[in-house]
């Protein structure tokens, strides 16, 4: 939950809101073109999510391990 709000205020501070909407505005301005890398961020983290909800025998250090790869990968990419 916690890497979901840091990705939510990189996407918000992206578009360009005030410091006062972000979930953590003591976190530094998002960089140029990480709101991109951010909404990735958080489709792999909602899709790791959604894996472990639908199959309890998923081992959750590997599922989360799989959305950072998945990450790795389309930045190469």
């Amino acid at each position: 939950m916690a890497a979901s709000a840091l990705l939510r205020d990189s996407v918000a501070a992206g578009t360009g809101v005030s410091a006062r909407a972000l979930l953590n505005p003591d976190r530094k301005a998002a960089e140029e073109g990480s709101a991109t890398k951010a909404v990735a961020g958080l489709a792999a983290m909602e899709e790791a999510r959604a894996a472990l909800a639908d199959d309890v025998n998923l081992n959750p250090r590997l599922v989360v391990e799989r959305a950072f790869l998945q990450l790795s990968l389309e930045e190469r990419g």
